[in-house]
């Protein structure tokens, strides 16, 4: 099966779409959010995608395996 971008389109669903037995799919970007309310500055450390931890510091970018 193919992924597409639809509208409703649940992540489970995506993921299942991507796991076709082709190329593992790469992340290129990611945003975070965090509501309407309060204008944000900051910063965001400890980043876990899936398996991976990314741990931003002044000397570059660590990454960690979980468990």
């Amino acid at each position: 099966m193919a992924a597409s971008a639809a509208p409703g389109c649940a992540f489970k669903d995506l993921k299942s779409a991507l796991d076709d037995g082709g190329a593992r799919p790469t992340i290129y970007t990611a945003a975070v959010g965090k509501g309407r309310d309060h204008m944000w500055i900051g910063a965001v450390d400890g980043l876990r995608i899936n398996g991976t931890v990314y741990d931003f510091e002044a000397d570059g970018v660590r990454t960690r395996r979980v468990g």
